[in-house]
């Protein structure tokens, strides 16, 4: 799984799906248990930014 270019000109989210992707890279190289609490660290910081748009209001 791999996160899609960003060709819309979408600078922070090219920058995101690189960074995930680069993150997936070192995720392959690491023991199955340790891979989950990667993700799920990842993902919960993810849901805690500020999201673009809402910010926008």
């Amino acid at each position: 799984m791999r996160a899609p270019s960003c060709a819309s000109g979408d600078e922070m989210a090219g920058k995101l799906g690189d960074a995930f992707n680069v993150m997936l890279d070192k995720l392959e190289e690491t023991p199955p248990a340790d891979q989950y609490l990667q993700r799920m660290g990842v993902w919960q910081d993810v849901a805690r930014r500020p999201h673009a748009r809402d910010q926008a209001r």
